[in-house]
């Protein structure tokens, strides 16, 4: 990126630059959520180009605008997970997305206080644990809806939702969709189906 078009001078200061993230990184999740093929490719290539703008956009803000308090500098403040510490959440998230995964368990796989981990997973991640993990369950059921011929409620209890209606629920606000639906589309299936 030559100087132009680098945010921190483009978008004068901290909350215009914290919108244009947040509308570039909605734009990125919209695009990993909608790849038609080679999924899992597409959504980690979309995961890593997203991590790399969010970093980038660190060391904009604090070369241009002075270390702010927004991108945590002081010794107090939260500076994101170690790369150690990304791929074992991602691999225990993976392997448990079929059970509860409250903060404190995914704080304590990486040696961390909970308070703590919360600000530096959003920091590495993009997002609350909450919404990732949310995200990784409506990823798992995209996947096994493509791939399974199970039933709606099968695919939620496996990806660890309390039942059909709240895979649902949580499905749409990511998808736009319903299950049903999306799955019909992509798989071909008539209308009654299922």
């Amino acid at each position: 990126m030559d100087d132009q078009e680098v945010p921190g001078k483009s978008v004068g200061g901290g909350a215009p630059m914290d919108n244009l993230l947040t509308v570039v990184s909605d734009l990125i999740e919209t695009l990993a959520e909608t790849m038609p093929t080679d999924r899992g490719l597409a959504q980690e290539r979309v995961r890593q180009a997203r991590e790399a703008l969010l970093t980038y956009a660190r060391v904009v803000s604090q070369s241009h605008h002075g270390v702010s308090a927004d991108f945590g500098s002081s010794a107090g403040d939260c500076c994101g997970l170690a790369p150690w510490q990304v791929r074992r959440l991602r691999t225990h998230i993976e392997t448990n997305l079929d059970r509860p995964l409250p903060c404190e368990v995914l704080a304590r796989s990486v040696g961390l206080s909970v308070s703590y981990f919360a600000r530096a997973f959003k920091r590495s991640f993009g997002c609350s644990p909450h919404r990732f993990l949310m995200r990784s369950r409506v990823e798992r059921a995209q996947y096994l809806m493509l791939r399974s011929g199970a039933t709606l409620a099968q695919i939620s209890l496996e990806c660890g939702l309390s039942d059909q209606a709240h895979l649902s629920r949580v499905f749409r606000q990511f998808t736009g969709e319903t299950p049903a639906k999306w799955r019909r589309v992509r798989v071909g299936e008539p209308e009654g189906a299922l």
